[in-house]
């Protein structure tokens, strides 16, 4: 497709051509550090956005190319030709980082980041609120990964089986996420560099923590003890997650980060803080957030002060999560906030579903009950 130009992109209308337009038709210009600068932020805002990934058939990319010299074409097709080099950005930003101007990187974040502040500055998103479907005795936040929800996580707990905990999923705002070119997301602070343990906008984490720390103090006002409070997140949300635990004064229950990343904190924690539990789970084959860097995390933790820190790695899970995790998930939680045995009184007050709910938590089949008198029975001797 070089060997025509389109008369749109000739050295008279060079002036007018987007900077991926110019990449695609015109010459390759000597190497220098704005022409590095130039194909990379090309190669981030045209090619990572989602909503210009969209299927071409095979016969119709390279005439694409030559006939239809529109922007969000060549997007789309340099998307799908090179999928492969689109996911090894972080690692290309690595390679040509020292080519990099950085004073104009650098206005670039600053600018993003005043974005992110002025963002942040609006009403949280929408709390999706799950009440024990027992007797309620512990509460678990558990705070979504960037352009998630609340509502995204919701199916968590029901999985985890814990009918005497309330679980709670807040959502972040919408902000304009550098990384995803400027577009808007849900996401607890701005991603400005692929660097995940590198520069990011503190006052956004700063925000998102205090936010969190809002949340927690509303629980223990409504009659929940600090003790029986986990905090949990995944991706970003373990980032906030992590964050806040080595910035509390008085412990937790616990805390649990998933596929995630936390650098080590700048000061020692309290040591009142020091023996709260922290679970660390991390997918062996994560593509973004690489398992090395769950190592850092680790050991970042332990090195800040917090003495019981566990870290599980998981063969061949992603960025994600799967029914190995979740069930050391569940195990965790279990020794952290256990669930206290309800008295002979307690059971006999309780509904069937109630009574199914309580069962079920310890392992126990009700198939073939059909009277309460069947399930009460179960129960009091469960309970023994």
């Amino acid at each position: 497709h070089r060997k025509q130009p389109h008369p749109r992109h000739t050295a008279a209308n060079a002036s007018s051509c987007t900077p991926l337009e110019s990449y695609n038709h015109a010459p390759a210009p000597a190497p220098s550090s704005q022409r590095v600068s130039e194909v990379f932020v090309c190669c981030r805002v045209w090619c990572c956005q989602p909503y210009i990934w969209k299927e071409l058939s095979r016969k119709d990319d390279w005439a694409t190319l030559s006939s239809k010299p529109k922007p969000w074409m060549h997007a789309q097709t340099f998307s799908r030709l090179h999928t492969p080099f689109i996911n090894s950005l972080p690692a290309l930003e690595r390679q040509l980082r020292p080519y990099l101007p950085r004073r104009k990187v650098a206005q670039h974040q600053q600018r993003r980041s005043s974005q992110a502040r002025a963002a942040m500055s609006t009403a949280w998103g929408k709390s999706v609120i799950q009440p024990a479907t027992g007797k309620q005795s512990a509460v678990v936040f558990i705070f979504h990964g960037l352009g998630d929800s609340g509502e995204g996580l919701s199916s968590i707990g029901p999985g985890l089986k814990l009918p005497h905990v309330k679980f709670i999923y807040p959502t972040a705002p919408e902000i304009a996420v550098t990384m995803s070119g400027g577009i808007k997301r849900n996401a607890w602070f701005d991603i400005a560099h692929p660097d995940l343990m590198g520069v990011r906008d503190e006052p956004s984490v700063a925000a998102s923590v205090g936010y969190v720390k809002e949340l927690v103090a509303a629980e223990v006002a409504a009659g929940t003890p600090e003790s029986r409070i986990v905090l949990a997140g995944f991706s970003q949300g373990g980032h906030i997650t992590l964050r806040t635990t080595s910035q509390l004064t008085r412990p937790l229950a616990g805390a649990i980060g998933l596929g995630t990343w936390c650098e080590a904190p700048s000061q020692a924690v309290p040591e009142a803080v020091q023996q709260m539990p922290v679970f660390v789970g991390h997918g062996a084959e994560d593509p973004l957030v690489p398992v090395a860097l769950a190592e850092q995390t680790a050991a970042g933790l332990r090195k800040a002060g917090l003495r019981n820190v566990e870290l599980h790695k998981y063969r061949g899970l992603g960025h994600s999560t799967n029914a190995e995790e979740l069930g050391d998930v569940r195990a965790f939680l279990l020794r952290v906030i256990p669930d206290a045995p309800p008295t002979r009184d307690e059971v006999e007050g309780m509904s069937v579903k109630e009574l199914r709910a309580l069962l079920g938590s310890r392992g126990i089949s009700t198939l073939g009950f059909l009277e309460k008198r069947e399930f009460m029975d179960a129960a009091l001797a469960a309970i023994r």
